[in-house]
């Protein structure tokens, strides 16, 4: 008994040790990783303040409606990282042009001096002390250094650095070609960033990895846009599936440069998407229609008017020509026909008459004009460095690929894209309607060539009517072609102000709605200079735009404030209407005046004075920026010889200089 007693006790004891052999040990190892994620947490938790503050200091003044205070660290460097836009004031670019030749205009010493160039050289903006320092964002982003350089249009950033060596964008000449008619050199192309965005910013790939490759002397794309492809293969999608677009009544951030609403041949609004927002400026998107680009856009909304009984479209058509009458007829009387394949490509290829009008009765776009259609589908192919001499997809050792170029037509690139298919037969009226699908729905990588071209001017006009005519709002266009050789996200608001939604509206506007439907268009006149936006047309429709952005908290959209000053300002004298922005810095040499009227309104949506880019909360950082021109430092062409530029470039030089380096000094003396 007693053995079997010592036996027991033995077990005990021996099942006792076995035991703290294995868990007291392990709990001196949780104690051990107790103490290391004390230490991880000291340091990299204590890291995340640090970044906190600097961070909140810039996410402040872009959606000053968040109380960052109440946001844990975590939640603010993970929301900054997946910003798709940033505001950069402290970028600059000392160096040499990036052809590694001295083009600066005010050199004596050099071949530039006195010559209109495209500009590689600047400075921080006023403001940059405000928000500096602060780092750049994580993950893909456009960089416009490595696209001149090196043909890189996206570089990774891990996070880290001095934020002031990035920008995403420097605009120079329209679409590649320059004022003498030439193609423009690769250092003075346009990008990477969407050229009808804010200078000064940091962009998101949000195509990465799809878009335009330089590899092994030759340009190449990737572009799987399918939609039986998860994303249309897009790997960065914040919020999910945005390529599908946005909901009515949803919000997106936007950015608009420019205090018109877009080129007046383009007839509505146009705004740049940023489905990761960074803007601070929202958008309310209404009732809306969402195609991939121009020509998906065009092909299903022609679809959707001929499927219009007359029934459908009576009270949309009601006291217009076209009163009673079904869509099919609608496009017949247009067209002769209804066949959408035909009138699509008939835009596509620059093969229709003029059926637009200004208030004036003049022309307002005329497809079928050399050009447009060389100015779309030259131009902006070869802004992508895409297209060399009479092929396509060739370029120079160094991926220039800038040089003459007599591919100007559509059906040139479709030539092209039939003989690389293997398909036998030329441009029949079948094969048409191959080139046309690849145009809407890029899936192999040749199919951007006809998609690429299918981002020129003429279809925003008919994209714009049919849209008056079947009451959408606005258009998405998630993967339309950009100017710069990627894809843009971009929308197009057609809510123009009528005597219902806008208070004060002259009644003598009160026709727009009616008109546009038969494709005249109030808002725009004749000048010497061609179609142009009526300015006090302009600024009413500016006035409207208030009613649809906004500031809102990221975090809770459900606040926010309408935006405020874009069409006039109230409260100032005739004096201070002369600088109706006097909170930001002036630029020498251009005006930001705006126009005082009867009624004791400042108007600051006029053509070359007012803002620059939307105004919307006093004090943010998008104010800041509101006197900045979409081209800056500012490139005009010459005019027989004679410089007709303003003296923006040495007033800027002498007076922004606001980061020290090695080199400024020299500058200094150089640019005074």
């Amino acid at each position: 008994m007693i053995g079997l007693f010592v036996f027991l006790l033995a077990l005990f004891v021996g099942a006792g040790v076995v035991w703290w052999a294995l868990n007291g040990n392990n709990q001196n190892k949780d104690k051990k990783n107790v103490g290391a994620g004390v230490v991880w947490w000291a340091l990299n938790g204590n890291n995340q303040n640090k970044d906190k503050k600097k961070l909140v200091k810039y996410l402040k003044h872009v959606y000053p409606l968040t109380d960052w205070d109440s946001v844990s660290a975590k939640n603010v460097v993970e929301f900054y990282d997946s910003l798709g836009f940033v505001y950069n004031p402290c970028s600059q670019y000392l160096g040499k042009d990036l052809t590694g030749v001295n083009t600066n205009p005010l050199d004596k010493e050099t071949l530039s001096f006195g010559q209109i160039v495209c500009a590689t050289i600047w400075y921080p903006l006023n403001v940059c002390k405000d928000y500096y320092p602060h780092r750049p964002p994580k993950g893909w982003l456009l960089s416009f250094k490595d696209y001149h350089l090196n043909n890189t249009h996206s570089v990774k950033s891990n996070g880290k650095g001095d934020i002031k060596d990035w920008t995403s964008y420097r605009q120079t000449l329209h679409w590649g070609v320059s004022s003498s008619g030439g193609e423009v050199s690769r250092t003075c192309r346009s990008g990477p960033g969407p050229y009808w965005v804010t200078p000064f910013s940091i962009v998101r790939d949000f195509y990465y990895p799809n878009g335009i490759k330089f590899k092994d002397g030759n340009w190449t794309v990737k572009c799987n846009m399918s939609p039986s492809l998860t994303n249309h293969g897009c790997e960065w999608n914040k919020p999910k599936n945005w390529t599908e677009g946005y909901k009515e009544g949803d919000y997106i951030e936007v950015t608009h440069a420019q205090n018109n609403p877009g080129m007046a041949q383009s007839v509505g609004f146009w705004f740049n998407g940023l489905p990761g927002g960074g803007t601070g400026i929202f958008l309310k998107i209404g009732k809306t229609h969402v195609a991939n680009n121009k020509i998906d856009t065009l092909y299903t909304l022609f679809e959707k008017l001929k499927g219009s009984s007359a029934s459908d479209l009576s009270e949309r058509m009601k006291n217009t020509k076209f009163s009673g009458k079904s869509g099919s007829e609608i496009l017949k009387f247009y067209y002769k026909t209804d066949d959408v394949d035909d009138i699509t490509w008939g835009y596509a290829n620059g093969e229709w008459t003029p059926m637009s009008y200004t208030a004036d009765g003049g022309v307002l776009v005329d497809p079928s004009a050399n050009s447009w259609k060389w100015v779309g589908n030259k131009g902006i192919l070869n802004a992508s460095g895409l297209m060399n001499k009479d092929k396509i997809a060739t370029s120079g050792p160094d991926g220039n690929g800038y040089g003459r170029n007599m591919t100007v037509k559509f059906s040139d690139i479709a030539t092209w894209w039939l003989e690389q298919k293997g398909v036998s037969g030329g441009l029949t009226k079948q094969n048409k309607k191959l080139i046309v699908d690849a145009a809407r729905n890029p899936v192999n990588d040749i199919d951007y060539f006809p998609n690429r071209a299918g981002g020129m001017v003429p279809p925003d006009e008919p994209i714009c009517w049919l849209s008056f005519v079947l009451g959408i709002e606005t258009i998405q266009m998630p993967m339309s072609a950009n100017d710069n050789g990627l894809w843009v996200y971009e929308i197009i608001d057609l809510r123009f102000p009528t005597p219902e939604n806008t208070p004060g509206l002259p009644s003598k506007y009160e026709d727009w709605s009616t008109k546009s439907r038969e494709r005249i268009y109030g808002w725009i006149i004749d000048s010497s200079a061609g179609p142009i936006w009526n300015p006090d047309g302009q600024g009413w429709w500016m006035v409207h735009t208030q009613d649809f952005v906004s500031t809102r908290d990221p975090f809770n959209l459900d606040t926010g404030n309408s935006c405020k000053n874009i069409g006039y300002v109230s409260g100032l004298t005739s004096e201070s209407c002369k600088d109706p922005f006097p909170q930001v810095p002036a630029i020498p040499g251009l005006s930001s005046a705006g126009y005082f009227d009867e009624e004791k309104r400042c108007w600051v949506a006029i053509e070359g004075a007012g803002w620059q880019n939307m105004p919307c909360v006093p004090g943010s950082l998008p104010e800041q920026y509101i006197k900045i021109p979409l081209m800056y430092p500012d490139i005009r062409p010459t005019s027989g010889g004679k410089d007709v530029s303003v003296p923006l470039q040495s007033a800027f030089y002498r007076t922004n200089i606001q980061m020290q380096s090695p080199r400024t000094t020299e500058l200094q003396k150089i640019y005074s």
